[in-house]
């Protein structure tokens, strides 16, 4: 994967790695991340080629995707889905940010199930809980640890049981107690390390459709507050 932070001031430490064939084989895979770091201007007409998720530390930021332009404060941060064309810059100097790469067979479902179903800006409740999450995942890649993968995928997995627990849906606060329903599907995943699952696979072990799962009719998806957006496209 081309390093993209070649360029540019780098403030901060980052690390980006490449899945072994092992860790291929694995439901979430930890690709890089970032802590402190000063984030420059990035242009990506092709996108970018795993998930990416950027969260504002001091300064405002913001993103452009799909003709839309929107603020990225603290405690708020912006999913990247692979292959979407997106830009973003500093609207304060400086904008530094944490960030933390991830892939794998189940990172996709997994989103979708929370409403995080596309490339977007995303409100949290407790960004500190992302923010010490995103400093392991740092320690981990740098770590010589032989199984430094399972403990990268364990990262990511925590990191989406984050964004359930503290994504703020609508104006309404974050639901905790979401885990309890989500709960078979996350037995699921930990006891079928070994094979890709699919949205299905999730839906039918927590008694849904796929289109339920996808787009619950308990809870409106995650999203940017409206006070985000600058201009519309």
């Amino acid at each position: 994967m081309k390093n993209q932070h070649d360029l540019g001031r780098r403030d901060g430490d980052f690390i980006l790695s490449k899945p072994t064939e092992i860790e291929n084989e694995l439901p979430f895979q930890l690709i890089g991340a970032g802590c402190d770091f000063y984030q420059y201007s990035i242009e990506r007409p092709f996108g970018f080629p795993v998930f990416q998720w950027i969260q504002t530390i001091r300064g405002i930021g913001v993103l452009e995707d799909r003709g839309k332009t929107h603020r990225v404060e603290p405690g708020q941060g912006m999913l990247l889905y692979p292959g979407q064309p997106h830009s973003y810059y500093g609207m304060e100097d400086p904008w530094y940010v944490h960030w933390i790469t991830f892939s794998g067979n189940s990172a996709e479902s997994m989103l979708h199930y929370l409403g995080m179903t596309e490339t977007g800006v995303y409100q949290l409740s407790h960004p500190n809980a992302v923010e010490t999450l995103i400093r392991r995942a740092l320690q981990t890649l740098g770590s010589n640890a032989l199984m430094r993968g399972i403990d990268g995928s364990a990262i990511v997995y925590s990191l989406l049981l984050d964004f359930l627990k503290y994504l703020e849906r609508d104006g309404e606060d974050s639901h905790i107690g979401s885990i309890h329903r989500l709960q078979p599907a996350l037995d699921l995943i930990e006891k079928e390390l070994h094979r890709p699952l699919g949205l299905e696979d999730l839906a039918r072990s927590i008694d849904v459709t796929p289109s339920i799962s996808a787009n619950s009719s308990n809870r409106s998806p995650p999203s940017a507050p409206s006070s985000t957006s600058i201009s519309g496209g």
